[in-house]
């Protein structure tokens, strides 16, 4: 069920620039998998994986999400 909360929070996501340098990284390491001879070997489901897994990992590091309590959940 959406919620008004995540309305807002889709929002809020366009104006992070943390989001857009993981958006403009994605783009880049994409670039790079098809440009270098060795990466272009790589098939372009694992490609998507790959730079999935990484970017999510280095994003949950560098920021990750705050958890809620049970008293704050409606």
């Amino acid at each position: 069920m959406i919620v008004l909360e995540d309305i807002v929070k889709k929002f809020e996501a366009r104006k992070d620039k943390f989001i857009l340098a993981l958006i403009l990284t994605a783009f880049l390491l994409s670039t790079l998998f098809a440009v270098l001879p060795l990466l272009k070997t790589v098939s372009s489901g694992f490609k998507i994986i790959i730079i999935t897994v990484l970017l999510s990992s280095i994003a949950a590091i560098i920021r990750p999400v705050k958890e809620e309590s049970e008293g704050d959940k409606v």
